[in-house]
């Protein structure tokens, strides 16, 4: 509650000041202080990644803020309605924005790998265990404790058997995933035998079987010819376009699950642009030709 009403102030906040004729003032004094002029971020109600983002770049202008709320242009309006200057002076505003950018910032890392057009999927459980160690609740019900809850409340919801398949593939996380729980190498084996024998067949998944703890203990292990591979490169399938070649069931392993993304993002845009594009006036739009302009 003390988020959303945090955040519900911000935004009125930031349209009250840009439309009681304070705006450029606020921009010549950010010129002043910061070299550029900085723009308010007005996120959309979902975002909260953007919401986010919003109280970080608010706190970024704090000064230039502070510095507009008492200065001559400001003061002779003598506005009615001011609610705005008094919250803007005040030290306990700037401290609560301090406090839960602080502790949800690491969520971000999260929301830019659901938001990227790439390859994202390997990076996920790898991601949301990092998180885990920096959001830790520690039972005294602070500010910082209630989104740490939050977050592993649902953390559950962000694993699967796919992304942990893909997470013992990405060359980022192999120091850490060589200490895998039972639970995700389970994970891998039921997503191998799905792509590598999608028949059953108990004789060749035993065969496909050994190879691949073959490959991975290699993999892992840094041996063989993988031994002279980059495992700094971030591209898991970039990874094993080089060096698929030591382990040919996981270059097939990666190139299936590590080139997905790990979010809907990719194709709630696509349903975007087609409704951008197909609307009443062009309703004799072939389908054909829609398929290239939203390509485009």
């Amino acid at each position: 509650m003390q988020i959303a009403e945090l955040l519900e102030w911000v935004n009125a906040s930031q349209k009250w000041l840009t439309t009681h004729k304070v705006g450029p003032t606020l921009q010549k004094i950010c010129e002043k202080r910061f070299g550029t002029s900085r723009q308010f971020i007005f996120p959309a109600e979902t975002r909260f990644g953007g919401k986010l983002l919003q109280l970080k770049r608010f706190s970024d202008m704090r000064e230039a803020l502070q510095e507009l709320v008492v200065s001559q242009s400001y003061t002779r309006h003598n506005f009615a309605d001011d609610n705005v200057k008094d919250r803007i002076s005040d030290n306990d505003l700037w401290q609560l924005i301090g406090r839960i950018t602080k502790a949800a910032g690491p969520v971000l890392l999260l929301l830019r790998l659901g938001d990227a057009n790439q390859a994202t999927l390997s990076k996920l459980k790898g991601t949301v265990d990092y998180i885990k160690t920096l959001l830790v609740d520690t039972g005294e019900d602070t500010l910082e404790d209630k989104v740490a809850a939050a977050f592993h409340n649902r953390a559950e919801e962000l694993e699967c058997d796919v992304s942990s398949a893909a997470y013992l593939l990405d060359p980022q996380f192999v120091a850490k995933s060589r200490h895998a729980p039972p639970a995700v190498m389970s994970a891998f084996f039921r997503v191998s035998l799905s792509v590598l024998c999608p028949k059953g067949d108990d004789a060749v998944w035993r065969t496909l079987r050994q190879q691949l703890v073959t490959q991975l203990a290699s993999f892992r292990m840094k041996t063989g010819g993988l031994a002279m591979e980059d495992y700094t490169m971030i591209d898991a399938c970039v990874f094993w376009g080089a060096a698929g070649c030591y382990a040919p069931l996981l270059r097939q392993l990666a190139f299936a699950l590590a080139a997905l993304p790990c979010s809907s993002g990719e194709a709630e845009r696509n349903w975007n642009e087609v409704k951008q594009n197909l609307v009443k006036n062009r309703n004799r739009l072939g389908s054909a030709r829609l398929e290239k302009m939203v390509f485009v």
